[in-house]
Order: C-alpha cells, then structure tokens, then sequence
C-alpha cells in the first residue's frame, strides 16, 4: 500500500467514510480491489479508485497493535492481514494515457451515482438484518422504516397513531400559488421536523 501515490487532485471527500469502511473491512473483508495507474514516466502506481480504502487501511494499521487477542480473533483474515502487512488488492492499468486515466478515476467514483436502489428489493434484504448491520452499511434505519411504511402503505398509520396518543395538535393551512412555492413551504417544514402534505 505505501508504493500507492494519492491523486493529488483527487476531488472526493472521504474522511468521514474511511473510518465507516474501516469498520466494514473489520466484519467483512475487501469487496472489491484498489485501481491504479502506473505512471510511464516515473514508474509509480497513482490510485484512481481506493482513495478511501487506502486511508481505512491506515486505521486499521494503527487499531491492530491495541486490539487484545480476543478483539483481533474477531476480525477478518482480510482485515488483519492488511494491518499487518500493509498489503491491498490492487487491479494496475498501465495501458492508459495519463488523460484516460484521470478519467478512469472520475467515472470509478461517479459510476456508483448512476443507479438506483429497487426499493422492495433493498427494504426486503435489510429488513434480514440486524440494526447494527444495517447501520455499518451506512442505511439511516428511520429512513429505512419510513420507506418500508410507504412501500406497505402504512405511512398513515403511523399518523393516526400519533394523532391518538396526543391530546392537543395544531394544523395550519398555507396557500401558494405556484408548485414552486409550495415545495419550498414542504421543505421547510420537514427541515424543522414537522408533518407537512400536499393537498393539491
């Protein structure tokens, strides 16, 4: 891992998700490999996609010494391995000119915004999970709750539960005269934490 140069230009911002994957290494191993160039001209390898991984890595280096050997027993090979010795899986492109690369890069991370999640799919597999599972992978569980409740139709439900159980409730009618308005008096509402639908 350390003959693997940073792309200095590198425009993903990664220092909350590599302690996230870190973590992940720990329970599951490596997904998937690191992605290099290897520069003609100075015979070096330049990461085009693994910015974040290389950075999990330097925290599972410095984590493994303080692990106690029932905490070390319960990491992945993966994991230890790689704390241990530094080493990654690394996929090298050499036939790349020094442009494709850098756009080998920028696809490598954009590539992921590209689909979308079957949302009957995804709330089906989560649901097999345990909730710290579900929170290692990154999924916000009110978000996945809130899913699943529109994709049962029980949204309103939960509503009427809420309604239930309190005895004093306000309500206040806006009226706008354009969509655009009133996508901004929804979003407000929901930024400040309150109920808010659209009656037309």
């Amino acid at each position: 891992m350390d003959e693997l140069d940073d792309w200095e230009k590198n425009p993903r911002k990664n220092d909350e998700a590599a302690p996230k994957l870190a973590k992940l290494i720990v329970k599951l191993g490596f997904g998937s490999a690191a992605l290099a160039w290897r520069d003609p001209k100075t015979g070096r390898l330049r990461i085009l996609g693994g910015h974040t991984r290389k950075k999990a890595v330097n925290i599972l280096r410095r984590q493994l010494p303080k692990c106690s050997k029932l905490q070390r027993s319960k990491w992945h090979p993966d994991a230890v391995r790689t704390a241990e010795t530094g080493l990654i899986p690394v996929r090298v492109r050499a036939d790349l000119t020094e442009s494709q690369a850098k756009q080998m890069a920028l696809a490598d991370n954009k590539a992921n915004e590209w689909a979308e999640w079957d949302n009957d799919l995804l709330v089906e597999s989560l649901s097999e999970m345990s909730l710290p599972d579900v929170e290692d992978l990154g999924f916000d569980p009110k978000k996945i709750d809130a899913l699943a409740d529109d994709l049962y139709g029980l949204g309103e439900l939960e509503g009427m539960a809420d309604e239930a159980k309190l005895d004093t409730s306000f309500q206040v009618v806006i009226t706008v005269t354009t969509e655009d308005e009133q996508l901004k008096v929804i979003e407000f509402a929901q930024a400040n934490g309150w109920k808010c639908r659209a009656l037309i």
